[in-house]
């Protein structure tokens, strides 16, 4: 991953820094994915606050107060989410009062939400769950809309302190409800922090910084960082501005310089999630369906597809060939061209393209063919691909030589297909 460097001084001491502290054996374990961190540090860059640290702790008292206590010292903000449950090890409440050396109280109302509870279901209410209605002395109460456990918003010696639950349900209920106001007021002269994602394919991360290396060096607002996901390079765009529309500007001259440059490899300027997003989407701006005969991704490129929302418009079918003898029976294609150039070959690919398009009725058929491994084929080596492209009366093939394990190959075949299409018919 590269970094443009930040030299604005002035700038990062502007805005404020954050601290978010992930509460829960579970999510230390493993066991629970951790989806709060990444959606607080995102709500932060929204409102120009840096996040300079995560942290995951157990329901450990003396850990957590260590933390704490540390991100105290050297962060304008601390959110801490998780641990204000009924049972023992919900502690985060108990551990933060007790590190400022205050008292925990108990509001009245969310004391009655949790009488109202309990009854409407006709459960007893055990002692534990009263703790769920503790807040710390002095804090603002952030009501919980959508579970039982109030959480708590501070001050203490110019440091703001913020206690969430940890289901995500309640915590992002009442961050938006309860947390975001309160920012809106406290932060609104920081001004706005920005984004703007440019997503690559068919060219790497290495080579792509390369050439943009002048552009990265001498930004600083925005400032430009790469990161390579599932094949895919993108470039990640971040401005900071007085306002919405001087961020927008910042972000659009800069992506312009970045696409002069490398814009042939570029599928999105901020619009898709990954190609077969845009794919879909072109497909349905232009009207046409697309099929899929495949042989060495077993039904991969279309499962891919049908992960983009809108796909049903799009996606006729297709057929999954992964035998021989099921080219034959399925799609038809004849015996002496599999006798001829055997199964992985750019005719068997060709073939495999123009008869799905034939069955479905589509617009497009894409045929996939190749040796994802582990041992060699036909006489091809591991990796040897080829992809069959039919659209109106032509057909294309394209060969490829890819590296890495079987399932790096079915993946990356699968992503060479979808540019195909967006290269040759969408764009």
């Amino acid at each position: 991953m590269y970094f443009s460097r930040m030299t604005s001084i002035k700038l990062e001491a502007e805005m404020v820094q954050a601290e978010l502290i992930a509460v829960g054996t579970e999510l230390l374990m493993g066991q629970v994915v951790n989806t709060n961190t990444s959606y607080l540090a995102r709500k932060c860059q929204e409102n120009n606050i840096n996040v300079y640290y995560h942290h995951i702790v157990g329901d450990n008292p003396e850990r957590l107060a260590a933390t704490f206590k540390q991100a105290l010292k050297r962060s304008d903000l601390v959110i801490l989410t998780g641990g204000l449950g009924p049972t023992e090890d919900d502690l985060t409440k108990q551990v933060v009062a007790k590190c400022l050396g205050r008292e925990l109280r108990v509001d009245k109302e969310a004391s009655e939400n949790i009488r109202r509870f309990h009854q409407k279901l006709n459960r007893e209410i055990t002692q534990n769950n009263w703790r769920q209605a503790e807040y710390i002395d002095g804090s603002r109460i952030l009501k919980n809309h959508n579970g039982l456990a109030v959480g708590d918003y501070f001050v203490d010696n110019g440091s703001s302190v913020i206690l969430l639950p940890g289901p995500p349900s309640e915590m992002k209920m009442m961050f938006e409800r309860e947390v975001l106001p309160i920012w809106q007021d406290t932060f609104k002269s920081n001004g706005v922090m920005r984004n703007k994602i440019l997503r690559f394919y068919g060219i790497g991360e290495s080579k792509l910084t390369t050439e943009i290396q002048d552009i990265i060096e001498s930004q600083v607002n925005p400032t430009v960082a790469s990161y390579v996901n599932d094949y895919e390079v993108s470039l990640r765009l971040t401005a900071n501005a007085s306002d919405d529309t001087s961020a927008a500007v910042l972000l659009r001259d800069t992506g312009k310089k970045i696409k002069e440059r490398v814009g042939e490899y570029c599928f999105s300027d901020d619009q898709f999630e990954s190609l077969e997003y845009a794919v879909v989407y072109y497909l349905t701006e232009k009207g046409l369906t697309i099929s899929a005969a495949e042989s060495l991704t077993a039904g991969l490129f279309q499962a891919m597809v049908a992960d983009a929302p809108g796909a049903s418009k799009v996606l006729t079918g297709g057929m999954v060939t992964y035998q021989t003898i099921e080219k034959e029976r399925l799609l038809g294609i004849p015996e002496e061209i599999v006798d001829t150039f055997g199964v992985v070959s750019s005719e068997c690919a060709a073939e495999m393209a123009k008869r799905v398009k034939e069955k479905t009725g589509s617009d497009i058929g894409v045929g996939l063919t190749g040796v994802a491994g582990p041992e060699t084929q036909e006489g091809k080596e591991v990796g040897t691909v080829f992809i069959g492209l039919a659209y109106d009366d032509s057909v294309r093939v394209k060969e490829l030589h890819l590296s890495g394990v079987r399932v790096a190959v079915r993946k990356k075949a699968v992503k060479e297909a979808l540019n195909l299409v967006i290269k040759n018919i969408i764009a």
